[in-house]
């Protein structure tokens, strides 16, 4: 497993986003509360995915395309699955973010395949814009007390 340091932890993002434009990404929570005290969930809301929970329990799928916000769904009940699906030049996208008392996963779906690194947390797959070849699938474990991203799937 890769150990990906960051001390700002939305830096990978806005790097990745420079470069190929997208993020598709699943929070799944499955511990009884955040530990961080950084400002982790405000970094991914100026991206623009305004619904990214800082709530509890709450799960979350967002997809952003060239830039632009295509999902950002988050439950309104705590422990209710989000799960969004949809086809984006000609290619189909599924997101699934369950809690750890209802299923414990987060899918990440691109053309059937499975890319979710599905750890506690944010789950990250990166797509490049034009080909919608997979180029990295990171985690970032919002209860861990370490500030990185980990690498646990390679693709």
């Amino acid at each position: 497993m890769d150990i990906i340091e960051n001390g700002v932890e939305h830096k990978l993002f806005a790097e990745v986003e420079e470069v190929y434009g997208e993020h598709l990404c699943t929070e799944r929570l499955d511990t009884p509360g955040f530990i961080k005290a950084t400002n982790y969930h405000q970094d991914i809301n100026e991206l623009g995915f305004e619904k990214y929970p800082n709530k509890l329990w709450i799960t979350y799928c967002g997809f952003m395309l060239r830039g632009v916000i295509i999902a950002d769904k988050a439950s309104d009940v705590a422990e209710v699955p989000t799960i969004w699906e949809a086809e984006s030049y000609g290619h189909s996208v599924h997101m699934e973010s369950h809690s750890w008392r209802k299923l414990n996963k987060a899918n990440i779906l691109i053309d059937g395949i499975e890319y979710s690194s599905n750890g506690r947390g944010a789950n990250i797959v990166i797509i490049d814009a034009e080909t919608f070849e997979v180029i990295d699938s990171v985690v970032y474990d919002t209860h861990d007390p370490q500030d990185y991203f980990r690498r646990i799937k390679s693709v």
